[in-house]
């Protein structure tokens, strides 16, 4: 199968029992699985701790993006949100009071019932939570606390976890005049980056490292998430990005960058390109000079997709970085067979011309080879 896991190792998975074993427990016996340090239940926010719940249009499905949203509609396997039955993308904020946050997968969790915050009423799977038990007592932080887990994905640690929170801030400066902390359990040069911009702006900012075995107590908690009907459609920011783009241009504006930029794809083991060598070498023809995004160089990425003119991309979480530049031009690059909106739902709220091109159907691993005849029609177009 070319999308997804092998049957093999799905048959030798044992993360579903596991789940299933500790969702009886904490149904049967919360007082145990609370001691193991065990919390996948998911309630959703009191009404009295929502301070915004808004909404903003989606606008790829409108021109100038329409034609290639109709494109992406074709083999399209956009992940769906069957939770949210509105149109747009919802924002909502909410504060809670002396909630627990456990180092070792670092979500927020109701001290009364137990739960962990959420938009909606679910239960989240192993590996996301999981028990570790500790003999450590809690630590209270004081001012707004917002937790980051232990994400390895680029678009999901912004996305959904601080664009939202960053956003909330920004939208609300007289809530949040008190001491900012984000909690995390290890180095992130996306929080990082996110801290010094608030710092800029004039909030008191900054980020904790808790270790596995600790529990943090936060005085305030600042929860903001958003929802759409479709899973890749999270981005909601660009007006907020917008207030401090002064702040982003000051991180970058001593940073070299290409005119044109291709992204190449290295040390990954999905989404490979078969013939990424003979692509590299057409596109030197046409003057784009190869790149390497890792989190090493988190500035210099952000500064390319705020200064070069051309950009292409194969799909994938290097695309993020669309959310911090504007008005500028996107190849994004997709099996024949795979094709997402992702990232032409953040072209189009922040105002990006955008193409897309297609090569092979998936071969194993979701690897595939390019048509380099489409990518010459392609850069013609954009």
């Amino acid at each position: 199968m070319a999308r997804g896991r092998a049957k093999w190792k799905k048959a030798f998975d044992i993360k579903p029992a596991l789940g299933a074993g500790m969702a009886w427990l904490e149904d049967n016996a919360p007082s145990l699985t609370s001691r193991l340090r065990y919390h996948a239940k998911q309630s959703a926010l009191k009404p009295d701790t929502i301070i915004e719940d808004i909404t903003r249009p989606l606008l790829f499905n409108q021109p100038p993006y329409d034609a290639q949203y109709q494109i992406l509609q074709t083999h399209n396997v956009d992940g769906r949100n069957l939770s949210y039955q509105g149109e747009g993308i919802r924002l909502v904020t909410a504060i809670g009071e002396r909630i627990k946050i456990h180092g070792h997968f670092m979500q927020p969790i109701d001290q009364t019932t137990q739960h962990l915050l959420a938009l909606e009423q679910g239960r989240i799977p192993w590996g996301l939570t999981f028990p570790l038990p500790s003999l450590r007592g809690h630590e209270i932080l004081k001012g707004f606390v917002a937790a980051v887990p232990a994400v390895n994905n680029y678009y999901h640690v912004l996305v959904d976890y601080l664009l939202p929170v960053l956003a909330a801030i920004i939208r609300n400066p007289r809530v949040f005049n008190k001491p900012i902390t984000f909690l995390t359990n290890r180095e992130s040069a996306a929080v990082d980056f996110v801290v010094t911009l608030l710092r800029a702006a004039g909030f008191d900012a900054s980020r904790k490292q808790i270790t596995p075995f600790q529990t943090i107590v936060a005085e305030h908690y600042l929860f903001a998430k958003t929802s759409a009907a479709s899973t890749e459609h999270g981005y909601a920011f660009s007006h907020e990005l917008a207030q401090i783009d002064d702040l982003i241009a000051a991180q970058t504006k001593n940073m070299a960058v290409p005119e044109r930029v291709v992204i190449k794809r290295t040390q990954t083991r999905l989404r490979n390109v078969l013939n990424q060598d003979a692509l590299l070498s057409f596109l030197d023809t046409q003057k784009f000079t190869p790149v390497v995004f890792d989190w090493s160089n988190l500035l210099f990425q952000i500064a390319c997709f705020r200064q070069a003119s051309q950009i292409v991309s194969v799909h994938g979480a290097a695309l993020t970085n669309l959310c911090w530049g504007t008005g500028r031009h996107v190849l994004e690059i997709f099996p024949d067979n795979a094709r997402k909106t992702t990232y032409l739902h953040i072209a189009s709220q922040n105002g990006w011309t955008y193409r897309s091109a297609f090569g092979s159907r998936e071969q194993s691993n979701q690897n595939f080879s390019i048509d380099l005849n489409q990518i010459e029609t392609a850069l013609h177009d954009l």
